[in-house]
């Protein structure tokens, strides 16, 4: 323990000093610790051994494992290929139900989250399709309820095994007829969402760590809500709707495209205050960047 906790601030040290220490580097670290921190069962199995007569220079591969292991924590792509992935892609379907309102929850330990505008043809009776990456023996479960007229959709994982845990993409197609709501509770999440046509009026992620990029609507104001203990994310603003930002965080850097912000814990951007979206950023560390 004491290899890796002196590897990784020796590591961590010299991105400091060379400009490449910040969120992402964390965000990277704990993304693929939490697929491989049961190779840490391994470390400690290997130093048990090396105790044993005869087996002392175990203490030796054990140091240089670990060293390679953390490296690797902290420098392997986080978008790293799952082994034995499987996808599939069909329609969403409403099953008799006639309004124009859905709700979305997503409900994982891990994964990628990527909604975006439908292109081509749909049936008339869909809001859009949904496709699915992930480990091939993993089962995805959808839950459908019709509440206050609002059709809600839950998407959750099950079969959670180190294993089968690998990495998750659920992509959302949805069709610009309807109205929507997103949440997502993840301990990792990775957000790509492409708004721009559509009407959302609420999103909700909260996560442990949260790296997202969005789009937002220029057909509707839409309120926003991050809530992570690490946040990077890039906000991209239409020209039709401006936005109100609320940024709460330990640690937090603001940068807004075309812009000097005096206040980077509340500001606004565009014309009209009551018209624009509403955005709520609370976490301990937060990257956010502003496009307009």
């Amino acid at each position: 323990m004491k290899v890796a906790i002196g590897t990784l601030l020796v590591i961590f040290g010299l991105l400091f000093i060379f400009g490449y220490f910040g969120p992402e580097i964390l965000y990277n670290v704990l993304y693929n610790f939490i697929f491989l921190w049961p190779v840490i069962l391994i470390f400690i199995g290997l130093g048990i051994l090396s105790g044993v007569k005869g087996l002392k220079w175990l203490k030796y591969v054990n140091g240089i494992l670990i060293v390679c292991f953390v490296a690797f924590l902290v420098f392997w792509p986080s978008e790293m290929a799952t082994p034995f992935t499987a996808s599939a892609r069909e329609e969403i379907k409403l099953e008799g139900y006639a309004g124009k309102e859905i709700k979305i929850i997503v409900e994982s330990a891990v994964g990628e989250l990527v909604i975006k505008p439908h292109e081509g043809v749909i049936s008339g009776n869909s809001p859009g399709k949904l496709s699915y990456t992930g480990p091939a023996r993993a089962s995805l479960e959808i839950e459908r309820e019709i509440k206050d007229d609002v059709l809600i959709l839950t998407v959750k994982h099950e079969q959670i095994t180190f294993f089968m845990n690998g990495r998750r993409k659920i992509e959302f197609e949805l069709s610009p007829a309807y109205s929507y709501e997103i949440e997502t509770k993840q301990f990792v999440t990775r957000c790509d969402m492409d708004l721009s046509v559509l009407k959302v009026s609420k999103i909700l992620v909260n996560a442990g760590i949260i790296n997202s990029e969005l789009s937002m609507s220029r057909v509707t104001p839409i309120e926003l809500k991050l809530d992570a203990g690490i946040i990077r994310s890039e906000i991209k603003l239409s020209k039709e709707i401006g936005a109100n930002f609320n940024v709460s965080a330990g640690i937090k850097t603001v940068n807004v495209e075309n812009a000097d912000i005096a206040d980077k814990s509340k500001f606004t951007l565009g014309d009209d205050i009551g018209a624009n979206s509403n955005v709520y950023i609370e976490g301990g560390i937060v990257n956010l960047k502003v496009l307009q």
